[in-house]
């Protein structure tokens, strides 16, 4: 369902407000984005790439965070598909934040994981898995390139060490080609809170390694994401926030992808206390969830006029 259409579904068009593109509209652009570089993981409005930076571009917004193009990996495709995206971009005029990979979401020889996790890439293809990443951030002049930190396991006191170990040889391997790396607090990784991603922290003061904020990872995993664990966080290190929200069914206790603002993450004391900080970095929304159409599509919109609703309240 395309944007128009869907906003007259939900009663949106009359208002006037969201119809026109953001693009078109700079004071109300001004009001929602001034202080936030928002964009949104292309995959979660669609795996066409340029409906989704379509997409992107008709509300004004400036970036896309890159994890699967044409139904692949952004590691895993060629030249060919990354020259076919750098052209898209330039079309709609859109820069890219962060290049995902599955780097290290794998197993940790000798260790367990405690959640059933499947590797997506064995153990031995991690760093040529890296190396991809690097030649595909460069190629699309992304600064950041997203990793993990293992399959969280039963051994996870005793192998921080080898865990940061691996972290800092990627480090070194991203490092000359000028891209850093971001970690992404994941309940099925050993980094999965805001106390944990602070441990990290404290464990690799290396400024070639960032931190992305996930809240919803953090409210899966246990914790409140917030206020307590963002409020544990060095806010230097965070260089990136992925948007989504999520409920937990009382029946089952597994938690379910909502529109942004309907689940139990408190985006609107979020985003004031990233204003607060002087957060500069960027932001993505991930939604994870279908919409009332059962598209990805219609779920990315409705939790983005969500979200500038949240940013406005802020």
């Amino acid at each position: 369902m395309k944007r128009r259409k869907f906003l007259g579904a939900l009663g949106l068009g009359a208002a006037g407000i969201f119809v026109s593109p953001l693009a078109s509209r700079p004071g109300l652009q001004g009001a929602y984005l001034r202080h936030f570089n928002l964009g949104v993981i292309t995959d979660e409005i669609h795996d066409d790439v340029e409906t989704a930076l379509e997409f992107v571009s008709q509300f004004g917004l400036g970036w896309v965070e890159i994890r699967n193009i044409w139904g692949k990996y952004v590691t895993d495709v060629g030249d060919a598909e990354i020259q076919r995206l750098k052209k898209l971009l330039r079309l709609y005029g859109l820069r890219v934040s962060v290049v995902d990979t599955a780097l290290f979401k794998t197993t940790l020889p000798g260790s367990h994981p405690t959640q059933g996790q499947k590797d997506e890439y064995t153990y031995n293809e991690q760093f040529d898995l890296l190396r991809r990443g690097v030649e595909k951030a460069v190629a699309l002049n992304a600064p950041y390139l997203r990793i993990f930190d293992f399959w969280r396991c039963r051994e996870q006191d005793s192998i921080m060490d080898v865990v940061a170990e691996h972290i800092k040889r990627a480090i070194e391997i991203a490092r000359p080609a000028g891209v850093r790396l971001l970690l992404e607090n994941e309940f099925s990784c050993h980094t999965g809170t805001g106390e944990e991603s602070r441990l990290m922290q404290q464990r690799i003061a290396n400024p070639y390694l960032g931190f992305i904020w996930d809240p919803q990872n953090c409210l899966i995993a246990g914790a409140i994401p917030f206020p307590d664990e963002y409020e544990k966080l060095d806010k230097a290190r965070i260089s990136h926030v992925h948007i989504k929200d999520a409920l937990k069914d009382p029946a089952t206790g597994i938690y379910k992808s909502v529109k942004v603002g309907t689940g139990e993450v408190d985006w609107t004391g979020q985003f004031a206390a990233l204003l607060r900080d002087g957060f500069r970095g960027t932001l993505s929304l991930e939604t994870h969830y279908n919409g009332s159409d059962g598209s990805r599509y219609s779920a990315s919109l409705e939790s983005l006029i969500s979200i500038f609703g949240l940013i406005k309240k802020a």
